[in-house]
């Protein structure tokens, strides 16, 4: 299909009719728009154009990987967290109501459920360091 003479908002609903419901709603709740070459780019005002990821990418992709992907993590930490993934519970905060049991792809946080600790994942963009990070998981699944 040429994806080339559709208007914007044609080529989103074609592009978002072939992915599930809760990648729908991670490329809307990040407000993200589809290119003519079939990438989806974050578009916000006063701040540059970035590529998030392709359409393929979210095709072939699970859930926990395209948010990742959206917050700048790395493969190394995807890795971590889908395999432990059940030690985890996703949340966002809310001012009124505090920390909230969420989707993964409205999630801003991941509660470890044996501690109750709230991990960020803009904290987890700050660990660029593999050691670094792999001694955070190791604090991790040693917390009794």
């Amino acid at each position: 299909m040429n994806y080339n003479n559709l208007s914007q908002i044609e080529r989103d609903n074609m592009l978002k009719n072939e992915l599930t419901k809760e990648k729908v709603n991670l490329i809307d709740r990040y407000r993200l728009v589809s290119t003519r070459d079939l990438k989806w780019i974050s578009k916000k005002e006063n701040s540059h154009q970035h590529i998030i990821f392709s359409h393929r990418f979210i095709l072939n992709s699970d859930i926990l990987g395209s948010l990742f992907r959206v917050n700048y993590l790395c493969f190394a930490k995807l890795k971590y967290f889908r395999e432990n993934m059940h030690k985890f519970e996703p949340a966002r905060y809310h001012p009124v109501n505090g920390f909230e049991k969420v989707e993964v792809w409205d999630s801003d946080f991941l509660k470890h459920k044996k501690s109750g600790k709230y991990i960020d994942y803009n904290f987890l963009q700050r660990i660029t360091d593999i050691e670094v990070f792999k001694k955070f998981c190791d604090d991790l699944e040693t917390i009794i």
